[in-house]
């Protein structure tokens, strides 16, 4: 099977999973907004500023934002609400049938691009990176990416294969091969940073590899954890207010735990703040 190949079937198993998550009746309240109203874009864009984010990334992900909104309005409340995480899910089907009616093309601007655009800064990228390019991460907007910044994204999303039995594996074995693969490539954050980057990773046996199965921003503010993310390419941008970073674990288990995916067997699933392992 061709490279490219892999990558797309990988890719698109990841999305089916993406939108067969299930909630598992967690008790947990927060606030969230889907960053459609100017008052709630103000709001994220001096929470953004204040954490040091710089001027051209917070614009640069609001061409995205915007530009995915372009008609989208209609089913997409203004303001914050308030919601119990167990009641909290998209209608997929609803999205689905109103972003085929818009005959959109698929830019494919997913939460690991999204995420990227605020956070590449705080990324460094220390060694030569000779990979497989994700080039065209942002083609038909006014955003350009310089080569290395293509190089740190792609390098920090490359697969992760390993030839071992995934299955026979803990998580601590799991936690050294995304580990290892970071130092191969002098992956490093910027810690002393409010603005983190945070990665779910899933460990398939399947494959025998681990992949980054979601991607979001933290900002940690006033005892605050606000998580900033695109949840899927045909759903809406997010963010979301948690009073603990319990309660914002809880809330990607929730969203993103997985069980199967067709016939790929998932082992176990390791979320990380930066470098850090939070679960």
């Amino acid at each position: 099977m061709k490279l490219k190949t892999i990558f797309l079937y990988i890719y698109v198993t990841t999305l089916l999973f993406l939108c067969s998550c299930n909630n598992t009746g967690k008790n947990i309240i927060f606030d969230y907004s889907n960053m459609i109203d100017s008052e709630t874009q103000t709001f994220v864009v001096e929470l953004l500023e204040r954490n040091e984010v710089k001027k051209d990334n917070i614009d640069n992900f609001f061409i995205l934002v915007n530009d995915f909104y372009d008609g989208y309005e209609s089913i997409i409340n203004d303001g914050w609400t308030t919601v119990n995480l167990k009641n909290f899910a998209y209608d997929e089907n609803k999205m689905q049938k109103y972003w085929n009616s818009l005959n959109r093309p698929n830019r494919d601007i997913n939460c690991r691009v999204a995420a990227f655009i605020l956070t590449k800064d705080n990324i460094l990228l220390k060694n030569t990176y000779d990979g497989f390019l994700f080039d065209g991460l942002v083609d038909g907007f006014d955003i350009k990416l310089t080569n290395e910044e293509i190089q740190k994204y792609s390098a920090l999303y490359s697969e992760i294969f390993n030839p071992l039995e995934i299955s026979s594996f803990d998580r601590n074995d799991i936690l050294n091969i995304i580990l290892s693969q970071r130092q191969k490539y002098g992956i490093e954050f910027d810690d002393n940073s409010t603005v983190k980057s945070l990665f779910l990773y899933i460990a398939s046996s399947t494959f025998s590899n681990v992949q980054n199965y979601h991607t979001a921003v933290v900002v940690q503010e006033n005892d605050y954890y606000y998580l900033i993310e695109k949840y899927n390419p045909k759903f809406p941008y997010q963010i979301s207010k948690f009073i603990s970073e319990n309660d914002l674990i809880e809330y990607i288990l929730d969203r993103c735990k997985p069980e199967n995916i067709g016939d790929i067997e998932i082992e176990d699933i390791i979320i990380m703040m930066n470098n850090k392992c939070i679960y």
